[in-house]
């Protein structure tokens, strides 16, 4: 669903409190966990990485196992 197909369901109320300035303080909060969420974010695509660095090979080599049983179980 695209965003403008969201907002055309919206009640009046909820259209009403997005033309209604932010406090501050909600703002702040807001800005500080999505600084939160992007650390952790890069963090674990780090991490990510290393691993695949250290077994991409194996991970790579089983996935026809894990495959071949998913189909066994379907």
């Amino acid at each position: 669903m695209e965003r403008s197909e969201g907002r055309d369901n919206r009640s009046d109320e909820e259209t009403e409190y997005e033309d209604e300035e932010v406090d501050p303080r909600i703002q702040a909060s807001v800005m500080s966990a999505r600084q939160k969420f992007r650390s952790v974010l890069v963090e674990a695509t780090v991490k990510l990485d290393q691993l695949l660095k250290k077994i991409g090979k194996a991970v790579e080599e089983s996935k026809p196992y894990w495959e071949a049983r998913r189909v066994v179980r379907q």
